[in-house]
């Protein structure tokens, strides 16, 4: 079986670690609706190399470019609706 860059496979625990962040923020961030991990059965969080991406950007966005969560909130969508690679993402960030 193939696996996408959208199964999810990570825990909690190594998605934090992962992005350099705590379990806290993590949880926070999908409060706020700016990531949504896979849930288990047993409802567990389970994370994606596309959710990992995400996370990244988001920091990327928070710490570089000093953008807060509500215009995060923003640019994810955008991101989303004009269904934007990671290439095309980078490349518009590189212009700020």
């Amino acid at each position: 079986m193939e696996s996408s860059s959208k199964d999810p496979v990570f825990s909690i625990s190594v998605a934090a670690r992962l992005v350099g962040t705590s379990i806290r923020v993590l949880r926070y961030y999908e409060e706020m609706g700016l990531i949504t991990p896979y849930r288990t059965d047993g409802n567990t969080r389970l994370y994606s190399d596309h959710n990992i991406k995400k996370l990244k950007l988001v920091f990327l966005l928070q710490k570089e470019k000093e953008v807060n969560l509500s215009g995060i909130k923003i640019i994810l969508g955008i991101i989303a609706d004009q269904k934007m690679t990671d290439g095309k993402v980078k490349e518009l960030l590189l212009k700020f």
